[in-house]
């Protein structure tokens, strides 16, 4: 069995990632939105920024469109801190 890319990084600098590699809410968010009938991974995409001088990290979080109903829409969410990993 081949092994899952853990992260891809873009031509902007930016890190995609399923994050499943880390314990916490990415992996239990997935196994929340696998069993009510998500077919795909969740990618998380990070990118690092400077504001006021300091280093920051962004990460945007995209659950698709609920496949079971197409009327739910995507929900997107942004969060902003001081590591990838604390975002």
């Amino acid at each position: 069995m081949e092994e899952p890319v853990l992260a891809v990084i873009d031509e902007q600098g930016h890190v995609h990632s399923a994050c499943l590699h880390w314990e916490g809410m990415p992996r239990l968010l997935w196994k929340l939105l696998s069993v009510a009938g998500y077919p795909n991974l969740l990618i998380y995409e990070g990118f690092e920024f400077v504001e006021m001088g300091v280093r920051r990290y962004s990460v945007v979080m995209t659950i698709p469109q609920y496949p079971l109903n197409p009327q739910w829409p995507p929900i997107v969410t942004q969060v902003t801190g001081h590591s990838l990993l604390d975002c």
